[in-house]
């Protein structure tokens, strides 16, 4: 298999499973929806380390729900939540990826991402099978 081929048949895989994480993952309404706080609250829990209210703060600049919309600084908190093991931090940043808000539009990246979330969620750990490894 070619370098191409097998990069092809990766991202294909990461999409197929991480379209099937995706929806079970976000079918039940998350934190983005739920969380009462005000933004200077989460800003707070966010500069703290909290990755949940990260991913919060930054679904809110996405959208410009109480606080300023900013792509950028939305999607440096789903980085900040990614980096830090969040699954659903790393769902977002690869939906960015995909759509190119506050990023640029990068379908591996998004593929990594979405791969990452997966790992983190479906109790199968060992994804090397996939790289043909």
């Amino acid at each position: 298999m070619t370098g191409r081929t097998q990069s092809s048949v990766i991202m294909l895989c990461a999409a197929v499973l991480a379209m099937g994480v995706s929806a079970a993952f976000w079918a039940a309404e998350g934190p983005e929806y739920t969380d009462e706080r005000t933004a200077a609250e989460l800003q707070q829990a966010a500069e703290g380390g909290e990755a949940r209210a990260m991913v919060v703060l930054g679904w809110r600049h996405f959208n410009g729900v109480g606080v300023d919309q900013d792509d950028e600084v939305a999607v440096g908190w789903f980085r900040k939540a990614a980096d830090k093991g969040n699954a659903r931090g790393m769902l977002r940043l690869g939906w960015a990826h995909q759509t190119g808000r506050g990023v640029a539009q990068d379908k591996e990246e998004m593929a990594r991402w979405e791969l990452k979330a997966a790992q983190q969620v479906l109790p199968i750990r060992n994804f090397t099978w996939a790289a043909g490894r």
